[in-house]
């Protein structure tokens, strides 16, 4: 059975809450409480129901409880969301990195000129790790990794490399559905 798009523009039907099972509204519940919004990433993935567990999961241990300071984070995030051309996942960020400290400047700068003198050495290297990361794991050089080591340790480079990663694969996901920002 195929579903029609409500919107033309999104490839894949949102599921609202009436749609699906009891245990996924309750899912649902949580992360409109957590995040003060249902975003459509979540209600389309809810077609594939057991996905959407293991995503919010992941997301807490390698986003939230990660060693890295939340704006190291969000300036990788969103310079993963600028080489993907995401709209959706960008425009999230970009507030959550204004939250964690990021100036409008700044973001600015992450979205069209990273070298732009707006950066630490320290967070332009974590731009620099994630243009690319985000390209492969192969055009990261010995020489990255060696900067890199200069200022994070080992869990600390593992936490940023799962959090590039993790937004590669949501930067891919909104995207290949032309997903909507939330409201």
């Amino acid at each position: 059975m195929q579903a029609e798009s409500p919107d033309a523009k999104t490839r894949i039907s949102p599921l609202k809450p009436e749609q699906v099972s009891e245990e996924m509204r309750k899912t649902y519940l949580e992360i409109e409480k957590a995040l003060g919004v249902l975003p459509a990433l979540f209600t389309t993935m809810a077609h594939l129901p057991g996905a959407v567990g293991p995503v919010v999961n992941t997301y807490a241990e390698v986003v939230m409880k990660s060693p890295i300071e939340e704006r190291i984070q969000q300036i990788a995030m969103i310079r993963v969301s600028v080489k993907n051309d995401a709209p959706y996942c960008l425009h999230t960020h970009m507030e959550l990195g204004l939250r964690a400290g990021l100036t409008h400047k700044q973001i600015d700068a992450l979205r069209k000129d990273p070298s732009s003198g707006e950066f630490t050495e320290k967070e332009q290297l974590v731009i620099e790790y994630a243009e690319r990361l985000t390209e492969g794991g192969s055009a990261v050089s010995d020489d990255l990794f060696s900067r890199l080591r200069e200022h994070f340790n080992e869990p600390e480079i593992v936490s940023l490399t799962m959090n590039i990663c993790f937004m590669a694969f949501l930067t891919r996901y909104t995207e290949v559905f032309k997903l909507h920002h939330d409201h």
